[in-house]
């Protein structure tokens, strides 16, 4: 072997080590003093309420919204293969959506290009029609239709067995980042993060944007809200949470997304 293509090999471990090696917090461990404080939610809509959590320069948007209250679900894609990337902002404001977030990964057919057609990675399934495959070691975001026409949200560690579950939608992350009251942290590596939460037996859905968090910083968050499980979507630069047409976390320009779903308050 080259002398050039071993020290890439040995860059390549070596960064794989760094950004997904894997341990657990235990309970006690805090990762912010900031995290006992009481959360102070303020009304955004009818179920719907905020939270900005904020650690130094540390922060994060959070909305929660009621499920038990009837919504609608709008999400892009809406076929599968190679597609133009859509800005969640454009696609909030040409559905009328209350809110709106990026969620899976994506691969461009030229990764040199930015303006090029991207795939998802990862499930995606919209309106009940599997538009993305599984992605090994990946968990996603999956809504169920319950007899009284509301949502039920729940964090599926395996996307393989999504389809066989029937939801009506579900949007491929990254990891889960919290169960029960166990954090798992992948590396103190702080970065603009965006995700879901869920409580109350998948009743209560949480959506969130934050910046100079790491996977742990989240998790230990929403342990400290008390919910259920916790999962990243696409971070860094594809971070986009849109409410009522005005993106949160400022400051910079998100690329594009492959995927994405939003919230209509039914009345």
């Amino acid at each position: 072997m080259r002398k050039t293509s071993r020290l890439f090999l040995l860059i390549l471990l070596a960064a794989h080590t760094i950004l997904f090696s894997c341990r657990t917090i235990p309970e006690t461990e805090e990762l912010f003093p900031e995290e006992s404080l009481p959360a102070v939610w303020k009304d955004i809509d009818r179920g719907v309420q905020k939270y900005e959590w904020r650690a130094g320069n540390a922060e994060c948007r959070i909305y929660k919204i009621d499920l038990s209250a009837p919504v609608e679900i709008k999400a892009f894609p809406e076929k599968s293969g190679w597609q133009k990337p859509e800005a969640t902002a454009d696609f909030a404001k040409k559905e009328k959506l209350l809110l709106c977030i990026n969620t899976n990964p994506f691969e461009r057919m030229n990764a040199r290009n930015p303006f090029s057609k991207t795939k998802p990675i990862g499930i995606i399934i919209n309106n009940g029609e599997l538009i993305s495959g599984p992605a090994e070691g990946y968990t996603a975001l999956a809504f169920f239709l319950q007899q009284d026409g509301s949502f039920r949200a729940e964090i599926i560690d395996d996307q393989k067995i999504i389809p066989d579950l029937k939801p009506e939608f579900a949007f491929g992350g990254f990891f889960t980042v919290l169960r029960g009251k166990t954090v798992y942290q992948f590396k103190n590596y702080k970065n603009m993060r965006s995700g879901a939460a869920v409580s109350d037996g998948g009743k209560t859905l949480y959506l969130f944007a934050g910046r100079k968090l790491s996977y742990g910083d989240t998790a230990a968050i929403f342990r400290n809200l008390e919910a259920e499980a916790c999962i990243q979507f696409d971070g860094g630069h594809s971070t986009s949470l849109v409410i009522k047409g005005r993106r949160e976390l400022k400051g910079f320009i998100p690329r594009k997304a492959a995927a994405g779903f939003g919230l209509i308050l039914s009345h």
